[in-house]
Formats: structure tokens, C-alpha cells, sequence
């Protein structure tokens, strides 16, 4: 089980307040939980937030979960800034398999750029083109906003993807492609999701990556046609890299892989998200935990799969994420959860999967919840459980992300120095330890001043140095990528004036 403890002592972010603030990072919230409702003929905005901002920014905003729908109905359904949908990457689409397998998972994403006033953005649904069906839909899942101020810090940037009848067999294809220049080392937060079509018979790893190639278990997700009509898939797949001040680059990519019975032509439309959150005050904390958990019993109670600590010093609120890729066998229906306790709730406090056969028996999937939180001691969970449906053997794998976003009570930009500086100096343990290849240190400084921060190796020879410069007083994070170094035991060193501390760690490859 994925496990991280982590002490935060920074940040804001306001749920569900309809008071503009100044320079403030914001995020809202709602629930979808729409039981048989009628998306024939118009499209029908099944959730909505309104926002009103005081200074000019992004938004990002995301609606996932689940839809229910009845054979021959395709089902349209968007993240939107109109009570209506877009063609190519301004929507995706999900089908029935049939009148059992008829749950499609999804996730779509857009960013807006606004001036200071009030905004509305919409979860939006239809039944469009393939009417066969009844036009009824059940649709559980959130609809999520965040607004970054651009006078602030985090680094948003956003690229629509609509690429049509590519060829992604032979080599990974990168489809999308955005580069950050961050001042300040912080952590990026990357998301491709959207719809991919493909041929019968080709399975197509999809990933977020940073790199132009994708990585093995939750370093990707893939989809698979059911036949030649239900050839649409949803998908979502996110990562989370620490990073030093610099540019940095990061990719949406495709590939045929392993089953090459189709074209290897695919058509993909979607989204690449980058979120910058730089590691000083007064900016949103991020942090995520990886999921691989292969041959898995989630039969009778619920399974966490993975776990993040908080210790909170303030009241605020918490955005949980959970996507990735289950596989499962034949007749079971798979329960999955984003929350903030062991187990799972009803409606949009979940969503499922289940295998078409035997062979396309591996589907992604996307689940987000947001919580208030008061100080102290939270965690947050990735859970499992095959109910209901419990025909195949309860044995699952699921390869993904847990994703916690903490935002303290108050406003960005309004918090007093002496409310955010620490008492004392501290280093501590970085995370994940052991690590490969990237891991993330910590210190607080209750001075401004000069500070080293670097990494030696077993022999004492300086392999790294983080930091070698001025630090305003504060909390700090920063990542280190040891891609380059082989396996073993390394240190790292914080110096700041007269204080001085070293702490191990351990490069596992």
C-alpha cells in the first residue's frame, strides 16, 4: 500500500464561497448525482459552480465520474464555460457494451483564462448521433474548479488535443506537448484524459508523462475497442514530478502495444494539464501516491489500495483524486473510491468497472472528491471492493494515482509573515524513502539567509547541490532526480548559517 506523512504549513483555498478575494487560488466543488434523467434532444447541464474573482487568472476545470447509459446511445458529456459541449477535445463520449456492461467511466478537462467578474462553467450531457438506446442516463461523478490567479506563483498551462487517424503503432507518438519555465523549484502535476477511437483488436497505452515515452503499471493506462461500433474510450491518467527551478517539459503520449490485431490508427481527443505548484508559501500544496497492486483480492470488504497522511495546522479543504486503470476478470463489477475514510459512499461517492470479456477486461477510470478539513490529523484513501456483481474470482489490478491537493483556510496573498514562519530550523525525511528516481525534501526556515542544501554520495563526494543561494524565511520543499546515479545510500545536507543537519537516504533502481 502507497503511504505518505506529511506536515503542511502553507496555503489557501476557498470552497464553495461566492466573495471575490484578491489574488487569491480558489476551488469549488459539486457532486453529480442525476438518476435517470432524459439527455435526448438538447444538451442538459446536469452540475454547475459559479464563481466570482477579483483579479485575472485560469481556471481549470475538470467533471468525472460515471455514466449509465442504455445500448445504442452514445452519450455525450463536458467540462464547459457554456451549457453546452464542443466537437474534437471539447468533449467526450461513452456507450453501453450491453444491458449489462453498461457503465462508462470518463473525465474531461478544460482551462479558461478570465478578468476579474463572475463565471458560470457546466457539467453538460447528450444523447448525440447513435439514438438507438432510450436517451436515459444515470450520471455520477464532481465537477471540479480551480482558479489560479496569474499574480501568483502556480504555473497552469493547457493544450487541447484533437488528433485524428494517427498512426501509433511501432514507437511511442507523443500527441501533446507543453514546457514550464518555473523560477522556483515546486512540483508539476500532469493529466491526459479524454477519448481515444481505435480499431478492434489494438490495445493503446495512454500517458502523461515526463518524458516523450510512458512507463510500466501506473506510469500509463490503456483502453481497447469493444467492437467496431463501440470503439470509444474514456481515459484518464495523472503524475505528479518534484522539480527544481528551470524548464521543463511534459507529454501526452500513445502507443499500440502488446495486442496488434487492428490498424494501429487511432483517434485521440483530449486534454494535457500542467499545474505548477512551486514549494514556498502561500501556493497550493500537492503531493500523490503511485498505485501498483497486482493480483489483488477485493472481495468481501473494502480494500485500500493506497493512503495519504495530512497533518493539518489549519482548517481548510482537500481535493482527492483517483485515477488510473483496473483490470478485472468477467462477471465481477469493481467498486472504486477517492475518500476520506476506508470505505466508499453511494452515488457520486464512487464509480465501477467491469470486464466486456475476457479479453477487454482492463478499463480507466477517474474519481475526484473534495472535503473540508479542520486542523489536525487526515488521511485520504484509494479503495477497492467487487460487489454485487460477484460472478469472476474478486481478483483485480489496478495501476494509477492518488492525488491530494490541501488548501488552508484563508486567502492567498493575505497572510501575515509572522503566521507562516516556523519556529526553528528542521530537516526532514524526504519522501518516498527509499526512492527511484525522484524523492522530495523538506525544511523549514524561521530566517531569511544563505542556504546549501546538497546530496553526497556513500564516499562523501558531492553528487548534487539543490540549493546554493538566498531563501526567504518560510517552508520549503524541492525535488531531487537521481535518474543519473546508480543504486545506494546517499545524504543530504542543510546549511544555513550556524545550523547545519544531514539526513540519509536510499536510491533503490
Amino acid at each position: 500500500m502507497a503511504k505518505a506523512n506529511i506536515f503542511i504549513g502553507v496555503i489557501c483555498l476557498c470552497l464553495v464561497s461566492a466573495l471575490p478575494c484578491a489574488a487569491q487560488t480558489r476551488s469549488w466543488s459539486v457532486g453529480i448525482s442525476q438518476t435517470g434523467i432524459n439527455v435526448r434532444g438538447n444538451a442538459v447541464v446536469v452540475g454547475q459552480v459559479d464563481i466570482t474573482v477579483a483579479d485575472p487568472g485560469k481556471v481549470v476545470v475538470q467533471f468525472d465520474g460515471i455514466c449509465i447509459a442504455s445500448v445504442g446511445d452514445r452519450i455525450v458529456l463536458a467540462a464547459s464555460n457554456t451549457q453546452s459541449w464542443g466537437a474534437n477535445d471539447g468533449s467526450v463520449s461513452v456507450e453501453a457494451a450491453d444491458a449489462d456492461v453498461c457503465r462508462g467511466n470518463f473525465s474531461h478537462s478544460r482551462m479558461y483564462s478570465v478578468t476579474p467578474g463572475t463565471y458560470s462553467f457546466y457539467a453538460v450531457a447528450q444523447n448525440y448521433v447513435e439514438t438507438d438506446g432510450t436517451g436515459i442516463v444515470s450520471i455520477y461523478g464532481s465537477l471540479t474548479v480551480k482558479y489560479y490567479p496569474t499574480a501568483e506563483q502556480p504555473i497552469i498551462q493547457f493544450q487541447g488535443i484533437s488528433q485524428t487517424a494517427i498512426n501509433v503503432r511501432g514507437a511511442d507518438v507523443v500527441v501533446g506537448q507543453q514546457t514550464i519555465q518555473n523560477s522556483v523549484a515546486g512540483y508539476v502535476l500532469v493529466r491526459f484524459d479524454g477519448t481515444c477511437i481505435s480499431d478492434v483488436g489494438d490495445l493503446i497505452v495512454l500517458a502523461a508523462s515526463n518524458s516523450p515515452t510512458w512507463g510500466a503499471n501506473d506510469g500509463n493506462v490503456t483502453i481497447e475497442a469493444v467492437n467496431s461500433d463501440i470503439n470509444r474510450c474514456c481515459f484518464s491518467h495523472s503524475r505528479l514530478y518534484p522539480v527544481s527551478a528551470g524548464s521543463h517539459t511534459y507529454y501526452a503520449v500513445a502507443r499500440n502495444y502488446v495486442e496488434m490485431d487492428g490498424s494501429g490508427i487511432v483517434s485521440i481527443y483530449g486534454s494535457l494539464t500542467i499545474e505548477f505548484i512551486p514549494t514556498i508559501v502561500n501556493h497550493v500544496f500537492v503531493t500523490q501516491a503511485g498505485i501498483s497492486q497486482t493480483n489483488i483480492n477485493v472481495r468481501g470488504n473494502e480494500v485500500t489500495l493506497g493512503q495519504i497522511d495530512l497533518n493539518l495546522p489549519v482548517a481548510g479543504a482537500v481535493i482527492v483524486h483517483f485515477d488510473g486503470l483496473c483490470v478485472e476478470s468477467v462477471g465481477d463489477l469493481i467498486v472504486l473510491a477517492a475518500s476520506n475514510n476506508a470505505t466508499w459512499g453511494p452515488n457520486d461517492g464512487n464509480v465501477t468497472v467491469e470486464a466486456v470479456n475476457t479479453d477487454v477486461n482492463e478499463q480507466s477510470f477517474s474519481h475526484t472528491r473534495s472535503y473540508s478539513a479542520s486542523a489536525g490529523a487526515h488521511s485520504y484513501y484509494a479503495i477497492a471492493q467487487n460487489y454485487v456483481e460477484l460472478q469472476g474470482d474478486g481478483i483485480i489490478s489496478v495501476y494509477g494515482s492518488l492525488t491530494v491537493q490541501y488548501f488552508p483556510s484563508g486567502g492567498l496573498g493575505i497572510e501575515q509573515p509572522s503566521d507562516i514562519i516556523p519556529a526553528g530550523f528542521t530537516l526532514s525525511q524526504n519522501y518516498p524513502n527509499p526512492f527511484n528516481p525522484t524523492t522530495s525534501l523538506e525544511f523549514n526556515l524561521p530566517e531569511a539567509g544563505h542556504v546549501n542544501l546538497d546530496v553526497y554520495d556513500i564516499l562523501g563526494c558531492k553528487v548534487s547541490s539543490l540549493i546554493n543561494g538566498y531563501q526567504q524565511a518560510g517552508y520549503h520543499r524541492i525535488g531531487w532526480n537521481a535518474a543519473s546515479q546508480p543504486s545506494g545510500v546517499y545524504f543530504y545536507r542543510l546549511q544555513s548559517g550556524e545550523y547545519q543537519e544531514t539526513k540519509r537516504m536510499i536510491l533503490a533502481k
